[in-house]
């Protein structure tokens, strides 16, 4: 129960809640105050005005591009409701209530039902119900006690527990109704048993109705697809809006689906796409064009294409594309994904698939009323140049959902504040199979509005997913921040990844501060987490890293993390500081001619 532990509060009989008493992190400090100049090949320049130096995607958020390469990874403050006095969190021993399965505020749990954001039409959706309540995990008992109801008492094989010892039997005599073993009953004692309690029995054989589709949908069953136009429509190759996830191999499989309801983030949506074959492979496997053009959707569960009315277009909102040379996002417009093609005399492979989110307006009852997709594309090249055979990238596919009524604009967030009514720009032209330079690919007019999206146009209250309600839950992500203060309010602003450390990159470089493409390992409740990276410098630079300490590389700028799974960011006193124990730079440089940093 020292610094750095997480320590349960006392617990009462209906709650036990995990919250976080006190954290320490060691950050090394330099004696110059300035940080020593390392950023790999490629770091952003001075951007053209349609033009980002770096997009960033989220489940909750959508796409977002940033004119820095520093954006504000959090989520956004609404001034308007903190509070100059917040309230103080309640004593650990008062009980606060229970709804463990609410795990997203401002926004309904889908078979939650104690959630105070599920309607009654929300609940039409529902396919089962969550436990509310938290489960009193105290003993490891040898047989789920559910079981003892129906079945008499202790004689029951016992079963496997991931534990080494397991209560078999306990003498609690508070168990419930249980029937002692007796010969075979007699008709009259039979007769007596079932006068005694309610329940009747009959032997009724009859079959089964054949399943049917409901009119809307319901929570996670599969979203119908379809391609084509307004007037010819045909079914996708399974039939259902594919959405790749991560195998047992980390790399991107096809056979799977979007769920109603059900979101995909980016820890389950990022996956590896790999091949052996760059060369003939680039228009194929790295291929973005099919989840954004003349992509359409189901209204309905029941939408057959020889309808077209049952479907809604997947609207194009958005089109990035990350140019390495200059290492900035530039905006394609909005007209269609164009198609991958491969450079010979680099290995690489152009406007190859990178990120892509989907988002799904729906009604209460469960029908889809418009869809829209964002698409990000990148350039992958092969792990070696001279043979050209092999490579691999990350792509990541994202889907979330927005009830039609929380819905003040278009449900997808677009390059700029306010969407063109046309747009302006020529489609895409596809460039041959196999070139040996890249093509000049741009819209005729740029965009002459602003390309910062604004995420309070969207919602009035945006969903934030918790990491427990209230205490956090094994395995999920510390929530972090920093303070920020507007006149006599304060706020947090939370991390869109909660609290991370250094990380690196798939060849396992140490990502630094001016890296781009940033890679960070996420710190998650009741779980030790170590990272390793390498690092290559010129002599200059390991010079000036002596100097002034490698903080740059350990140093977070969370101030705060949240006490509890459910801490709103609205309420300071729910969050604790960091303690930053500083330390003196003790390195010396022995001169150029050792060449050594001790």
């Amino acid at each position: 129960r020292g610094k750095g532990a997480i320590c349960p509060p006392p617990q009462s009989r209906n709650n036990m809640r995990t919250n976080l008493q006190t954290i320490t992190i060691a950050i090394f400090s330099g004696l110059a105050s300035s940080s020593p100049t390392v950023s790999p090949t490629g770091s952003p320049t001075v951007n053209p005005s349609n033009s980002k130096a770096e997009c960033v995607p989220n489940v909750w958020l959508g796409l977002e591009c940033f004119d820095t390469d520093t954006p504000p990874y959090s989520y956004p403050i609404d001034w308007n409701r903190v509070s100059s006095s917040p309230s103080s969190w309640v004593d650990s021993n008062e009980d606060i209530g229970e709804c463990i399965c609410d795990m997203t505020s401002n926004m309904c749990d889908m078979n939650c039902h104690c959630d105070p954001d599920c309607t009654a039409t929300d609940m039409t959706v529902f396919t089962g119900s969550l436990n509310e309540g938290l489960v009193d995990t105290s003993t490891s008992t040898c047989v789920n006690p559910e079981y003892l109801k129906v079945n008499e008492r202790g004689e029951l094989a016992s079963s496997m527990v991931n534990g080494l010892l397991c209560v078999e039997r306990s003498n609690d005599p508070n168990k419930g109704t249980y029937y002692d073993t007796t010969s075979t009953a007699s008709d009259s004692e039979f007769n007596s048993l079932i006068s005694t309690y309610s329940s009747s029995y009959a032997t009724v054989l009859t079959q089964s109705p054949t399943p049917t589709l409901t009119s809307n949908y319901k929570f996670e069953d599969r979203i119908v697809a379809a391609r084509g136009n307004s007037t010819n429509l045909y079914s996708t190759g399974y039939g259902y809006l594919t959405i790749p996830a991560k195998d047992a191999q980390s790399q991107c499989s096809d056979l799977n689906f979007a769920q109603f309801l059900r979101t995909q983030d980016e820890e389950d949506g990022e996956c590896v796409v790999y091949t052996d074959d760059i060369t003939n492979e680039c228009t194929t496997l790295f291929n973005a064009e099919s989840y954004g053009n003349n992509l359409w959707i189901g209204k309905t569960p029941t939408s057959v294409p020889g309808t077209p009315s049952g479907y809604v277009s997947v609207s194009l909102s958005s089109v990035w594309a990350y140019e390495s040379s200059t290492g900035i996002y530039s905006y394609l417009g909005n007209r269609e994904v164009p198609s991958p093609y491969f450079s010979a005399g680099s290995c690489m492979c152009n406007y190859a698939l990178d990120t892509v989110i989907y988002t799904v307006n729906h009604t209460q009852s469960g029908e889809i009323v418009s869809a829209s997709v964002d698409v990000v594309l990148n350039e992958v090249s092969g792990d070696d140049v001279s043979t050209c055979t092999t490579a691999k990238s990350t792509a990541k596919f994202l889907v979330r959902y927005y009830p039609s009524q929380d819905l003040t604009t278009s449900p997808s967030l677009s390059p700029a504040t306010s969407s063109p009514q046309t747009e302006t720009s020529s489609p895409v032209t596809t460039s041959p199979t196999v070139t040996t330079s890249n093509p000049t690919v741009s819209p005729t007019t740029s965009p002459t509005t602003s390309l910062s999206p604004t995420v309070s146009s969207i919602r009035a209250l945006e969903p934030l997913p918790r990491s427990g309600n209230p205490g956090y839950r094994n395995g999920f992500p510390l929530l972090a921040g920093s303070l920020s203060e507007n006149g006599t309010e304060s706020a947090i602003n939370r991390f869109l990844n909660g609290l991370v450390i250094l990380g690196h990159t798939k060849t396992g470089y140490c990502t630094t501060p001016a890296y781009t493409e940033r890679k960070f390992q996420d710190i998650r409740f009741n779980s030790d987490t170590m990272v390793g990276c390498k690092l290559s410098l010129t002599l200059d630079q390991l010079q000036s890293i002596c100097a002034q300490g490698l903080e740059q590389y350990f140093a977070t700028n969370a101030s705060h993390i949240a006490q509890w799974g459910n801490s709103s960011l609205l309420n300071t006193n729910e969050w604790r500081n960091i303690e930053a124990a500083t330390y003196t730079n003790q390195a010396s440089w022995t001169g150029a001619s050792s060449r050594k940093c001790s």
